[in-house]
């Protein structure tokens, strides 16, 4: 499905009146085809218009970044990856994103007879696949056919929410696929909740006054002086304001042929706090009236019972209490935010708002994480199992510190403490209902040892609730962390119960761990220490085995 952004008017669905000029034949053609393929995959049929409390401005940082006005350009051919953790708003981005554009299904009208061929290509895709052709046939046509409608469309937008969704096979099948499309033009926006392990370069602008040289996403690079490939110290980078001025390469003086020489940007839905705070004080005010916090212009209702408190003199340090707790513990999360509103606007009197927060999860929030882990239930055994042990050993160190890729890779290669016919038979399988015959199947839930795994592979198998900061050089001193300390809390404590038979197998005394969360280096001393511990236990077991005459005169 295509997006066609609206510079103007003059835009028209197919299905619109136009002039007779040999284009209703052309019409009639591609409804003809269209009516034989009517099943639509449910991923890209649902639409959900925005709900009530979205407040848009949150992310007008976003929206008026470089990174993303750059994968607006005609110039730009790369794929724009936006990523967030779950509950971080990539929904509703994603609805906000579209607001200004125009959905059509093949793009704008166009001329009859370069709408034929098109026309042509599509209908030999159908023609193969009640053949019965290979599937590598039908899959080359239908990439001929969308090659000839992009040249067709002055814009073609494609987004696509939820890539991460996919197993990491197909979506290295899809992005090889998209990435190609984008080199003809497409604008390629996705969602994932799954931070890449790619490493970055790191980049600065050589026009740009050197005290002003900041690190770059977006650059250029002279093609021209850039033939060995990036990284030649002749290669001329521009950022895009240099290159929106029209500088020139410095080297050879060349201003044209300037090239992005990456095929990906990654775009962190990070939202800042003070925008954040804004959209909780826009809430707070939509719920229970005007309560003097100047969040919006629009219509606000009636004070509620706790709005008429809160507007209270008396009260004023209350209202400060109260939004600086939701801010605490929601870390910038939106749906957590909403999750925790949500249930201040059950509140009836100021006194629930003074009173110590419980220590443990609010009901909603619990609910919350158990449908994120039901994502991690669906998936593949193997998956589940990585997902599971991952999140769990993540979740048994510290928060901040979380652990390294390197640390949780040796814990997880360690073989297993408790197999599964030594647990409770309760805890040994579960029913998992069959989509397909609508029966129940029994399956052992953590019974598969976990293979040696990359990166990518555990982020995906934890399905975004783990998080990792790729900055540095060496992916095996990457810190993996969980994604926000409130999932840090259900983990740990034991709110679910794959997480804690995941955490039960674990061998937690197998690595030692540095404060920064790395492997601790054995010292000889330590060695030689723990060996001489081993001997002394030995002769300690034979002593009390096979007693001295010595021993049995004092006994």
């Amino acid at each position: 499905m295509f997006a066609a952004r609206l510079p103007t008017s003059s835009f028209e669905f197919w299905s619109s009146e136009i002039e007779n000029d040999g284009r209703e034949e052309v019409q009639a053609a591609v409804q003809e085809l269209f009516k034989k393929s009517q099943g639509t995959h449910p991923a890209i049929s649902e639409w959900h218009e925005p709900r009530a409390h979205i407040w848009m401005p949150l992310w007008d940082g976003m929206f008026e970044s470089d990174t993303l006005k750059s994968w607006q350009q005609d110039s730009s051919k790369h794929v724009l990856r936006c990523v967030g953790a779950p509950g971080s708003g990539k929904v509703k981005l994603f609805q906000g994103l579209l607001s200004p554009v125009l959905y059509v299904m093949l793009g704008v009208v166009i001329a009859a007879d370069e709408a034929v061929t098109y026309v042509a290509k599509y209908r030999q895709y159908f023609a193969t696949g009640e053949r019965g052709h290979s599937d590598d046939i039908r899959i080359q046509l239908l990439r001929d056919a969308l090659h000839s409608c992009l040249g067709l469309l002055d814009h073609a937008f494609l987004v696509v929410d939820g890539v991460d969704r996919c197993s990491p096979a197909v979506e290295l099948l899809l992005e090889n696929e998209l990435l190609f499309l984008a080199s003809k033009g497409l604008k390629v926006f996705l969602t994932s909740r799954i931070y890449c392990s790619r490493t970055s370069p790191v980049v600065f602008c050589d026009s740009c006054p050197q005290e002003s040289r900041k690190h770059l996403d977006i650059y250029w690079v002279c093609e021209t002086c850039n033939d060995t490939g990036f990284g030649s110290k002749d290669g001329h980078v521009l950022c895009q304001s240099c290159r929106d001025e029209g500088r020139t390469c410095n080297n050879c003086g060349n201003m044209r042929d300037f090239i992005q020489p990456y095929d990906y940007v990654e775009l962190n839905l990070n939202v800042d706090q003070q925008s954040f705070e804004r959209f909780i004080d826009w809430n707070l005010e939509m719920e229970h009236g005007d309560l003097g916090l100047c969040s919006t212009n629009e219509i606000k209702p009636p004070n509620s019972g706790l709005g008429r408190e809160l507007i209270k003199a008396r009260n004023h340090d209350a209202l400060f209490i109260l939004r600086k707790k939701i801010a605490h513990k929601s870390g910038a999360n939106v749906s957590l935010v909403l999750l925790r509103l949500s249930n201040v606007h059950q509140l009836q009197s100021v006194d629930s708002i003074l009173s110590p927060m419980p220590d443990t999860l609010p009901t909603n929030t619990v609910a919350f994480f158990h449908a994120g882990m039901q994502r991690i239930e669906e998936q593949s055994l193997s998956e589940r199992d990585l997902g599971f042990k991952a999140i769990a050993a993540v979740a048994h160190y510290g928060y901040r510190g979380g652990v390294t890729y390197e640390a949780l890779h040796r814990l997880l290669q360690t073989p297993t403490k408790t197999l599964a016919r030594h647990q409770p038979i309760s805890a040994q399988y579960e029913s998992v209902s069959s989509t397909a015959a609508g029966a129940e199947t029994r399956r052992s839930p953590l019974a598969i040892p976990v293979s040696h795994r990359c990166l990518d592979e555990m982020l995906h198998a934890a399905c975004g609730f783990l998080v990792t900061d790729t900055s540095v050089d060496n992916l095996h001193l990457a810190t993996i962390r969980t994604y926000c300390k409130e999932f840090h809390v259900y983990a740990r404590e034991n709110y679910n119960e794959s997480l804690f038979w995941a955490h039960t197998q674990l061998r937690f005394d197998s690595v030692v761990l540095c404060t920064d969360g790395g492997l601790a280096k054995p010292s000889s001393r330590s060695v030689k220490r723990s060996q001489t511990a081993k001997m002394e236990a030995i002769w300690q077991a034979s002593l009390e085995t096979h007693p001295t005459s010595e021993n049995q005169v004092g006994k």
